[in-house]
């Protein structure tokens, strides 16, 4: 039912405000008033030590107690209700626009401390109370209010109501929209530390692999054989070129969050793409079957991005299946949409991540996390599939999961 962005303590706070300035008006009332007898002196005396106790209660006991400050919230307002009654009934001898100043603060605690809800709460109490002194006025002097007073005092209460209720869900839907944002920043630094953290771990594990490479070679050449030069050669030179998919990684990465993912269309054919992008996944290939079904297709798109796509897909299919596991990959194409299906034996995703796998350095939660996985893959996939107006859908369950791309491409056998 609240709905209101200030805290229990602000509200607390905001209402003492309240509560001594009613203090402060209160006790030249009390002085300046004639009372009718003793009884209506004393039950005004006691309401202003109540509301001076209530005032001191209220303002301490969170620092002492150890209730939850919700509550405060409800209890604080039981108590001022208590405490307005009081002085309604105080004072109800005298002329009844006394009793407004008791009524608008009801009305602006309920909205404090509920939002619109608490100004609709206030407004049904604040009428309360006011016919019921309007009454008892009545009852003490022998003069009533006429129905206009009524219509006078509901059009009012009404109107500052409104007020409060659209002032209220103003400052509630800022402090929405704060909040969202404050979100937002926090998530866009907690993926900057990601990124910064996970690039770091990649750069250093690939420089140092090239770094020892090539200073082997250069230190003990002439100790070396020639394919043992060449062996180290090879583990430089494919550390190298993971370095430089690393890099056009992070560099689409970027572009995707900038909304400016750059396309060049060429006609090429599509079992070539396929081979580039095969080659540069096989690192991640643990005696895997890889199934291969690629007619010789020319299609017109752009066959880097596609590249990413195939490499990205098999090699997230290749870290995810068991050693040995089977691998399928084919392409076909159905009057101007070509499909690519990736597919794996693997365990399939959980259902807790399914809703999130594409999102930018997200892993599967029950896989051992693997030194050599970012967690941008499936990102740039869906980022790269998007810009090229395609469509991207997986198909999971226990015994694999299935990754279909749909292009609009212009296709000829």
């Amino acid at each position: 039912m609240r709905n209101t962005p200030l805290s229990p303590s602000g509200v607390e706070q905001l209402v003492g405000y309240l509560r001594v300035f009613g203090l402060l008006a209160g006790v030249p009332l009390v002085l300046l008033t004639e009372f009718p007898d003793t009884a209506w002196f004393v039950l005004a005396v006691a309401t202003l030590a109540a509301l001076s106790a209530l005032t001191l209660v209220l303002w301490l006991a969170p620092r002492w107690s150890s209730w939850r400050p919700g509550v405060f919230v409800h209890v604080g307002f039981g108590a001022d209700v208590v405490v307005i009654i009081g002085l309604v009934l105080a004072f109800a001898h005298v002329q009844p626009n006394v009793s407004w100043a008791a009524v608008f603060t009801l009305l602006a605690d309920a909205a404090l401390r509920y939002g619109v809800w608490g100004a609709v709460v206030g407004l049904l109490l604040g009428g309360a109370l006011f016919a019921a002194q309007v009454q008892l006025h009545a009852a003490a002097t022998g003069q009533p209010v006429d129905p206009a007073g009524y219509l006078f005092a509901a059009s009012t209460l009404v109107g500052v109501a409104g007020a409060l209720a659209g002032f209220s869900h103003a400052v509630d839907r800022q402090h929405r929209t704060t909040d969202e944002h404050a979100r937002t920043l926090a998530d866009a630094e907690r993926v900057r530390d990601r990124l910064l953290a996970a690039s770091a771990h990649e750069l250093q594990g690939s420089l140092t692999a090239v770094h020892l490479g090539a200073d082997t070679v250069r230190m003990h050449a002439d100790q070396m054989t020639p394919q043992q030069i060449r062996t180290t050669l090879d583990v430089v030179v494919r550390q190298s070129a993971y370095l430089r998919r690393l890099v056009s990684d992070l560099l689409s990465v970027a572009r995707a969050h900038s909304e400016d993912v750059s396309l060049t269309s060429t006609t090429a054919d599509v079992a070539d793409t396929i081979d580039g992008a095969l080659a540069a996944a096989n690192r991640h290939r643990d005696q895997h079957l890889l199934e291969l079904s690629v007619p010789r297709m020319v299609a017109d798109l752009d066959h880097e991005r596609l590249q990413q796509v195939v490499r990205n897909l098999v090699e997230n299919a290749f870290k995810y299946t068991p050693p040995g596991g089977r691998v399928s990959l084919s392409a076909q194409h159905h009057g101007d949409v070509f499909e690519l299906r990736v597919a794996d034996s693997g365990p399939g995703i959980p259902s807790a991540d399914r809703e999130r796998i594409f999102e930018p350095f997200r892993r599967r939660a029950d896989s051992s996390e693997r030194a050599d996985s970012v967690g941008l893959g499936l990102y740039l996939v869906k980022q790269i599939v998007d810009a090229m107006d395609g469509t991207l859908d997986l198909y999971t369950s226990s015994t694999g999961s299935e990754f279909v791309v749909r292009l609009p491409a212009v296709v000829e056998s």
